[in-house]
């Protein structure tokens, strides 16, 4: 009987050091993936903070572009109002000049 008892008795213990050690290696697992998930969570800030940096990048060109077009649509009005000025003043030195040849002054 007692040698039976002996043999639960090392049974016992091969038993519980094997659970001991699986219980090492789950930890261990435990471990490594509490390690992947915070590496995830970090991939995870750094690419939310590259797609604001993205969207902020685009908030200011889609403004640049607008500031632009307006530039562009006051440049393209005062153009139009000196060609407006240089008719009128090309109008208004023909007819001078016309003026001047009917009183037969010497025009240089």
């Amino acid at each position: 009987m007692k040698r039976s008892s002996s043999y639960k008795n090392s049974n016992c213990k091969l038993q519980l050091s094997e659970a001991l050690q699986l219980i090492a290696m789950l930890e261990q697992t435990v471990m490594s993936l509490q390690q992947a998930n915070q590496d995830l969570i970090q991939a995870h800030i750094e690419k939310d903070m590259i797609i604001a940096e993205r969207d902020q990048t685009v908030i200011t060109l889609l403004a640049k572009q607008n500031l632009d077009k307006q530039t562009i649509s006051a440049q393209e009005e005062k153009n139009q109002q000196n060609a407006l000025l240089i008719d009128n003043l090309n109008y208004a030195l023909l007819t001078h000049n016309y003026s001047l040849e009917e009183d037969g002054r010497v025009i240089l």
